[in-house]
């Protein structure tokens, strides 16, 4: 019998009256939600996402790998924060008027 290997989410939720969403495993995917949903660094992560500008306390932002059920199973790594970082600041000067 086959082991079925277990597949890992990315998942985002932006502020308290939002749904989790699943973006797979691709971390320009993040940025692009978050940059869409008007996040904007710097980020002040914990464990299961960050707050920023307008996602504060009990709306703050959910970003985290999971389970196929939006169920926590770890943080993103210092290196993952970061480029989710880099990337939703350069979507924002991108689309800077």
């Amino acid at each position: 019998m086959k082991k079925q290997t277990k597949q890992r989410h990315l998942w985002v939720r932006t502020g308290d009256a939002c749904e989790y969403e699943s973006v797979g495993s691709d971390l320009d995917a993040v940025a692009l939600h978050l940059a869409e949903a008007g996040c904007r660094t710097p980020f002040s992560w914990n464990e299961t996402g960050f707050q920023c500008a307008g996602f504060e306390a009990d709306n703050h932002v959910s970003c985290f790998w999971g389970d196929s059920d939006a169920g926590f199973e770890k943080p993103l790594t210092k290196a993952e924060r970061e480029a989710v970082e880099q990337e939703v600041n350069q979507w924002d000067r991108r689309t800077r008027p």
